[in-house]
C-alpha cells in the first residue's frame, strides 16, 4: 500500500553535483569579498549538497560593469591588486578557476573570437567544454548522423 513517504539512499547521476560556481561583485568593499567570504560560500555550498561536490567544473566569478564608475571608486589600484592576488591564490588552493566578468552589455558580447578567452567568453567556453554527468554518449552506429 501507501508508501508515500519512502526515502531512497541510492545515488544516481541525476543526484550528482558536477561542480560549483561562486559569483560575487567586485564593486563591494575589500572586506565583503575577502577570501573568508569565499571560504564561507564554498563551505555552505558543500554542506547543502548531500553527495560530494563534483570536480567537473569549479568557477569563481568576480563580476563588474565597465559602464559603471563605481569600480574605480570602490578600491584603489593597490587594494584591487591585493584582493585580486588573494582571490587567485584562494581559487588555486580550492580548485577553482578565477574569472573576472564584465557584465555590461558590451562585456557580455566581447572576446568570443579570441583563442585565449577571458571574461564571459571564458565562462561560456568552460561550460560548453564540460562533459556533464548527465551527458548521453553515442555508442556505435553510423557516426551519430541521421
Amino acid at each position: 500500500g501507501g508508501n508515500k513517504n519512502t526515502t531512497t539512499t541510492t545515488t544516481t547521476t541525476a543526484d550528482k553535483e558536477d561542480g560549483i560556481i561562486l559569483i560575487f561583485p567586485t564593486t563591494l568593499s575589500s572586506t565583503s569579498t575577502s577570501t573568508d567570504t569565499l571560504t564561507t560560500m564554498h563551505q555552505t555550498a558543500e554542506s547543502n549538497i548531500q553527495s560530494s561536490l563534483g570536480d567537473t567544473i569549479r568557477l569563481c566569478l568576480a563580476t563588474f560593469s565597465s559602464t559603471s564608475s563605481s569600480t574605480s571608486t570602490s578600491l584603489s589600484r593597490k587594494e584591487y591588486e591585493e584582493q585580486y592576488s588573494k582571490r587567485v591564490l584562494w581559487c588555486l588552493d580550492h580548485g577553482y578557476e578565477y574569472i573576472e566578468v564584465d557584465i555590461s552589455r558590451e562585456g557580455l558580447t566581447q572576446g568570443f573570437e579570441k583563442r585565449e578567452k577571458d571574461g564571459f567568453a571564458r565562462v561560456v567556453e568552460a561550460m560548453r567544454g564540460t562533459v556533464w554527468s548527465s551527458a548521453v554518449m553515442c555508442t556505435g552506429g553510423r557516426g551519430g548522423r541521421g
